[in-house]
């Protein structure tokens, strides 16, 4: 990008300061500005004498117009350069395109767009946004520079026609506002005009490069050597002289190394100048891995008038191109990488566990072997910036030094905390920095570790949900063989094989009030559940009527307990009857206690027939039917043959519950008579 050079007070900018001086003036008689009115700010002011900005034009369109809407205007001034910038010159045009919101009613404008050629870089803003709010408020004028480089064509016409489309749209609104430049008047629309004189053709400069090692054979990382060729492109017998080379790189080059040959200091015809420069790169250079450079030289010509200017602008290898050479150095470019990973591990490191991460560190050495070893390699770590990191432990000369594609292995561990474990995983990463020698310079290199990949850098993810504590409960149950008790064995292990070790563990039953016993198996007797201990729990129950009469017991149990060395983490499980990995009651069957007994008592009364003169009537049976087991009875059926009904009845009232069911220890009373025959009194 080139820059711009201020230009001296033009006429034009006494025009404006007057047009300035007459609002001003307006204001203090009592002469309001209309809506529409140009509104000039010191912004404005600084950017027209500073940037070279040509004034709007006063136009009666600003002051007669009586409506209100959005608009954009703009103009175009231009100025020619040399490759240093100066002005004139003949290497490139530079425009300056200001763009002005003439709404009239405060609309602001934004997404500004500038259309000028194929062959026109537009730059960024320059200034004029106020507000610093990336839109053209009402009376801004923003700036904008734009380049051109000078053709041999243009040379040739002397002069060429330039037009800017500006585009914006109506902030709030939506719509578009556009318009075409003009030189200077912001109300019309018209081509800038630039002349090109004073500008001729005839040499050609070509430029390329190769990297050196110390003893200045190609192909090393020492320094560049940069090869200027100058041709003379000219007419038939045409020579130049006042030849300057000269390169932002290096400088004024004064001498050709060879090819001026025929007339010394003069470029005759068919001659090539040859350049030879040494180059060091810069720190930046050698990281991006390339160099862009550019030469520029210009001459009088011996032939032409005295006052035309040849000029060229060095290409890599065409003598009509102005293209940028390109030196790739990216073989000379340092590059580390660092891959991490990690796995959870016990205490002491020697195996799986839970209480720390052990981190791995592998350190590679990714430049060619042209460049130089690295020291000071040093590998941190991003998240735990405490964590001690030790190595290397694979130096291979023992140097201190990192040699292009030596491995070097460095290793640290951090301890899992609670909230790791709740979280699930931990996540962190590394860099690596090294320095490297390149000459005069010294290049500071580094990278981020990836997990994998040495040309990525993603954050290492250790999962550690297996960490996740798990305390199992059993419960199981033994019927006495009198049926008068329950026998509970309750087995509480450390599940998971986490290496965790738990404390204040706690057993509840859920359901019933037992008076538990233990634990028994604290082998170190420290009151803490290790990972390969069993705990077991003894608890008796009596067994109640009400329990054989539903023929089961069911209930469940509980044990929680906390992690030790982990403040706040905890871990619980409700017991099952056979699997550490469910949580289904222990249902104890009593149904083998169960002794079902029934009793029958029948008596019997004489009925009298008073009214018959005392004779025997029949006989009254009474049935007393008593359930003496220990399980209620249903579906009860009385039957004796000497009853004159289909079976005894059973009396009013006596079903307790008037459910069916003879419960334990309850009569149920029958009655049935049998009518008397001569054959019983006989």
């Amino acid at each position: 990008m080139f820059y711009s050079k201020s230009y001296p007070f033009k006429k034009q900018d006494l025009l404006f300061i007057s047009l300035l001086l007459f609002g001003i003036a307006s204001i203090l008689i009592g002469v309001p500005f209309k809506k529409n009115d140009h509104k000039v700010t010191q912004e404005y002011l600084d950017v027209a004498l500073n940037h070279d900005l040509a004034p709007p034009m006063a136009s009666g369109s600003w002051n007669n117009a009586d409506f209100f809407a959005p608009g954009i205007a703009a103009t175009m001034g231009s100025a020619t350069q040399t490759y240093y910038k100066d002005s004139p010159g003949c290497t490139n045009i530079r425009f300056v395109i200001r763009v002005f919101n003439t709404s009239t009613n405060g609309e602001a404008l934004n997404n500004i767009t500038i259309d000028i050629a194929p062959d026109v870089v537009i730059g960024d803003l320059i200034a004029g946004d106020i507000n610093f709010n990336n839109q053209i408020d009402e009376g801004e004028v923003w700036a904008y520079e734009a380049f051109k480089l000078i053709t041999a064509t243009d040379m040739q016409v002397g002069e060429v026609f330039h037009q800017a489309h500006v585009e914006a749209t109506v902030v709030g609104l939506g719509s578009i506002v556009s318009d075409d430049s003009h030189p200077s008047d912001m109300n019309l629309d018209g081509p800038t005009l630039t002349k090109i004189s004073n500008c001729g053709v005839g040499i050609s400069l070509i430029l390329t490069g190769v990297t050196k090692d110390g003893n200045g054979i190609d192909g090393g990382c020492s320094s560049v050597e940069l090869t200027y060729e100058l041709h003379n492109t000219g007419f038939v017998g045409e020579t130049f002289e006042s030849v300057v080379l000269k390169d932002p790189n290096v400088g004024d080059i004064l001498e050709p190394d060879a090819g001026n040959d025929i007339n010394i200091s003069i470029l005759d015809e068919g001659e090539v100048w040859i350049y030879k420069v040494p180059y060091v790169p810069t720190a930046e250079e050698w990281l991006a891995g390339k160099i862009e450079v550019q030469g520029y030289v210009e001459a009088k010509s011996a032939n032409q008038s005295p006052d035309i200017l040849i000029t060229d602008v060095s290409d890599p290898v065409d003598l009509n191109g102005h293209n940028t050479t390109i030196i790739d150095i990216s073989p000379c470019t340092p590059s580390l990488s660092l891959i991490k990973t990690g796995e959870v591990v016990n205490a002491v490191g020697d195996g799986p566990g839970c209480e720390k991460i052990a981190y791995t560190f592998t350190v590679t050495n990714e430049s060619s072997d042209l460049t130089a070893p690295m020291k000071d390699v040093t590998v941190t770590d991003l998240t735990f910036p405490l964590m001690t990191i030790t190595g290397p432990e694979t130096d291979n000369l023992n140097d201190g030094l990192l040699s292009p594609g030596e491995v070097w292995i460095f290793t640290a561990s951090q301890p899992v905390t609670t909230a790791d474990i709740l979280n699930g995983s931990v996540t962190n990463q590394a860099k690596v920095t090294g320095t490297v020698d390149a000459g005069s310079i010294i290049l500071n290199i580094e990278d981020l570790s990836d997990f994998a990949d040495t040309a990525l850098d993603r954050e290492t993810v250790v999962d550690i949900s297996g960490c996740t504590p798990q305390i199992a409960l059993i419960k199981e149950a033994v019927v006495s063989p009198d049926c008068s008790t329950i026998e509970y064995t309750f087995t509480v292990t450390n599940e998971g094989g986490t290496g965790l070790t738990f404390e204040n563990v706690q057993l509840t039953d859920n359901n019933l009030p037992l008076v538990i016993d233990g634990p028994n198996g604290d082998d170190n007797i420290n009151s803490r559940l290790e990972d390969t201990e069993v705990w077991t729990y003894t608890a008796s129950y009596v067994i109640t009527a009400d329990d054989i009469l539903a023929g089961k017991v069911d209930n469940q149990a509980t044990v929680t307990a906390d992690v030790w060395s982990f403040p706040g983490l905890s871990t619980e499980d409700l017991s099952d009857d056979d699997s550490v990995l469910e949580n289904q009651i222990t249902s104890t069957d009593l149904t083998s206690c169960q002794t079902p007994s029934i009793e029958l008592i029948k008596s019997g009364v004489l009925n009298i027939d008073i009214d018959n003169n005392g004779c025997l009537d029949g006989i009254t049976y009474t049935f007393t039917v008593t359930n003496i087991g220990n399980v209620d009875l249903h579906t009860i059926n009385l039957q004796d043959d000497q009853i004159d009904e289909p079976a005894p009845v059973l009396l009013p009232n006596e079903d307790d519950n008037n459910d069916g069911i003879l419960s334990v220890g309850e009569d149920w009373v029958f009655e049935g008579t049998h009518a008397l025959i001569q054959a019983d009194i006989d």
